[in-house]
C-alpha cells in the first residue's frame, strides 16, 4: 500500500483552491481524489495534479495564508488505490505486448536465449534460427532445427521409437546403424533357437558352428551369413565359413523348405576346389569332392557322397589252386560290391585260360579281393595270369 506523501513545503491562501509547491515531486506521487491538508489542519480533496509544484483542491481553502508549511498528501483509498495502481501498471504492460507475446507472437531469441523458454530455465525452449526455420535449443545450445524441407537432430536418438536391438523388425521404429548387420559388425545370432526356427529378416549375421543348430555344418568355427526375406516370407541363405586356411574356407546356399527346415548346398569354388581330401563330420561332406589315390595295394577314388571306387593289376598264380588274397587300397566300410573285370593285357590264349579254368574274382569283407582258378596241365611251370580287379563300395 501506498505511504503518505510529505516531502518539501507549500503555500496556500486564503479563499483560493491553488496549493504551491517547494521542492514538491506531486506528478509522481499524488493522484486526483487523495487528501490534502496543513499538519493538524483540515482535509481538502485534489482535484488536480497541475504539475510537480502545483495541485488544484476541490474546494477553496479556508484557513489562514501561509507560506513553507509541511503538509501531507494521504492516500485515502487505501488497498483500493493499490489495486487501481497495479491495474493501470497491468494495463499498461499489455498495451506494451499487445501485438506481441500476448497474441501468440515472440521475439526471435537464439539458441542461448530461446523467445520461449521457461522461468527455472531460460536457456532451453524454442527459437526463430533463421526465415521459415525453428530451433529447439537446451543448455544453450541447439539441438533440433526444423525448415520447410528438413528436420536436422543434433543429438542421438533412443527411446521406445528406436530398435531395442540389432535384430529388432518393428516397421514402425527407427532402425540403427549395425541393425541386421549393415554398417557395422554382423549381427550376432546367440541362444539354443534352430536356424530354421528364427524370424529372421534380411540382413547379416554371424554365429558359432557348435552353438548354432540348424547350420550347415557343425563344426568349431565362425560362420557369417546373408540372410535374404522375399515378400512371401521365404528366406534364402549364404554363410560363409571363417577358416584360417584356404582349405578351410567354404560356402553354402541355404534354401527353406515347406516345412521351414533348411536344405543347404555346399558352392564349389576355383580356391576350395574340387579334387583333394574329402572329409565328412556326422554324414556332412566337409571336405572336397572328389580325391583320388594309389598305395602298394592299388588305386582309389573317392566322393563326398561317400562313394569309394578301388582297382588294382594282379598276377594271380596259376601254379596255386586256392584262392589267392589281394588287399583293398583303402578299406571299405559296410557292403562291397568287386570283382575283375577282365585279363589285364596278354594274348586271347591267356584270357582263354583264365576262363578255361574257371577263373573268378569277388570281394571278400571290407579289406579284400579273393581270386581263384583251377589248376591246369601246366602246373608248377610258374605261370600267371595278370587280372584287372576292380570293387565299389562307401568310405562312409
Amino acid at each position: 500500500m501506498a505511504n503518505w506523501y510529505r516531502t518539501g513545503t507549500v503555500s496556500v491562501s486564503t479563499g483560493s483552491n491553488t496549493v504551491t509547491g517547494s521542492g514538491t515531486a506531486w506528478v509522481a506521487n499524488a493522484k486526483v481524489g487523495e487528501e490534502f491538508r496543513l499538519l493538524n489542519g483540515d482535509g481538502y480533496e485534489i482535484e488536480a495534479i497541475v504539475s510537480d509544484t502545483e495541485l488544484t483542491l476541490a474546494r477553496n481553502f479556508t484557513g489562514s495564508t501561509q507560506s513553507g508549511q509541511s503538509y501531507e498528501i494521504v492516500p485515502i483509498k487505501g488497498f483500493l488505490k493499490a489495486a487501481y495502481d497495479a491495474l493501470q501498471s497491468g494495463i499498461s504492460t499489455i498495451n506494451g505486448h499487445i501485438d506481441g507475446a500476448l497474441s501468440g507472437r515472440f521475439g526471435d531469441g537464439s539458441a542461448g536465449a530461446p523467445a520461449i523458454s521457461f522461468l527455472s530455465n531460460t536457456s532451453t525452449g524454442f527459437y526463430r534460427a533463421a526465415a521459415n526455420q525453428m530451433g529447439l535449443a537446451t543448455n544453450g545450445i541447439r539441438r533440433v532445427l526444423l525448415t520447410t524441407s528438413e528436420m536436422q537432430v543434433d543429438v542421438p536418438i533412443t527411446g521406445s521409437a528406436v530398435q531395442s536391438d540389432d535384430v529388432d523388425h518393428d516397421l514402425t521404429k527407427l532402425m540403427k546403424v549395425g541393425a541386421f548387420g549393415l554398417g557395422d559388425t554382423a549381427a550376432a545370432l546367440s541362444g539354443g533357437d534352430n536356424l530354421s526356427d528364427r524370424d529372421m529378416q534380411s540382413g547379416f549375421y554371424s554365429f558359432g558352428g557348435t552353438t548354432q543348430p540348424g547350420g550347415p555344418e557343425n563344426l568349431p568355427y565362425a560362420y557369417s551369413m546373408l540372410a535374404h526375406k522375399n515378400f512371401t516370407g521365404r528366406r534364402r541363405f549364404l554363410v560363409y565359413r571363417d577358416g584360417s586356411t584356404q582349405a578351410e574356407c567354404f560356402a553354402w546356399i541355404g534354401e527353406q523348405q515347406g516345412d521351414n527346415s533348411i536344405l543347404w548346398h555346399r558352392i564349389v569354388t576355383q580356391e576350395t576346389g574340387v579334387v583333394g581330401a574329402v572329409a565328412q563330420t556326422a554324414g556332412t561332406p566337409t571336405g572336397k569332392i572328389i580325391e583320388r589315390g594309389s598305395n602298394a595295394s592299388g588305386e582309389y577314388v573317392k566322393f563326398a557322397d561317400g562313394t569309394m571306387q578301388c582297382w588294382r593289376i594282379v598276377n594271380h598264380d596259376l601254379d596255386d589252386g586256392q584262392g589267392q588274397d589281394w588287399s583293398f587300397p583303402v578299406t571299405f566300410v559296410g557292403t562291397v560290391a568287386g570283382g575283375d573285370i577282365g585279363v589285364n593285357g596278354g594274348t586271347g590264349a591267356i584270357a582263354q585260360q583264365w576262363s578255361d579254368r574257371g577263373g573268378v574274382a569277388f570281394a571278400n569283407g571290407t579289406t579284400k579281393w579273393v581270386t581263384r582258378a583251377s589248376i591246369g596241365a601246366s602246373a608248377g611251370n610258374g605261370d600267371t595270369i595278370p587280372i584287372h580287379l576292380f570293387a565299389t563300395g562307401r568310405w562312409f
